[in-house]
């Protein structure tokens, strides 16, 4: 299992390598509107090592077959949710918010429903990746720690996007910081 291990070091180190590529480039003020660039190889290589984390997760995490939560008579456990997780950010990397931008002829209408779908893929994606982190600690001290970290992300990410004191693009990265720290604390297998 030590290859897991390190396999998650490559790819949130590729993940914070990239985004902050994206972020100190600055050539576009969200990590999303890097798609269909010649740059988008970066937007690619972040949601493509994201998917892959969580999907290795849901496999090879010790805790996958232990239960995350229950929803009436539904029981959720770690596995399934990081495969949801994985699942929605594999789907960001399919609707480009760009396209109009890049290839005229598309029709407006698809172009627009392709930015519905990652707006929609993308909130959920950290939805998820959030009540991951907050369900996986049943309670105590890691749990509130979280929660405050996942709230103050979430602000930090909105003084990016309402003030415009700093790019979108670093408020995502601020955004991102919480999952990111949380899979490389609980990802130790030996």
């Amino acid at each position: 299992m030590k290859g897991y291990r390190v396999w998650t070091v490559v790819f949130v180190l590729l993940v914070l390598g990239t985004t902050s590529t994206m972020a100190i480039l600055n050539f576009a003020p969200s990590w999303s509107q890097y798609a269909l660039t010649a740059l988008s190889s970066l937007l690619l290589a972040t949601l493509y090592s994201i998917s892959v984390l969580y999907r290795d997760r849901s496999w090879l995490h010790p805790l996958a077959d232990q239960r995350l939560l229950k929803i009436g008579k539904w029981e959720i456990k770690q596995g399934q949710w990081n495969r949801v997780i994985s699942v929605l950010f594999a789907l960001i990397m399919f609707t480009p918010v760009t396209l109009l931008e890049f290839y005229p002829e598309a029709k407006a209408l698809w172009s627009g429903l392709l930015v519905i779908l990652h707006y929609i893929f993308t909130g959920a994606g950290l939805l998820a990746a959030y009540i991951g982190i907050f369900f996986y600690y049943k309670k105590g001290s890691k749990r509130l720690i979280y929660l405050l970290f996942m709230i103050l992300s979430v602000l930090g990410f909105g003084v990016a996007f309402i003030f415009d004191w700093y790019t979108i693009g670093v408020g995502e990265i601020i955004a991102a910081l919480p999952p990111t720290v949380f899979i490389l604390s609980t990802n130790k297998l030996d």
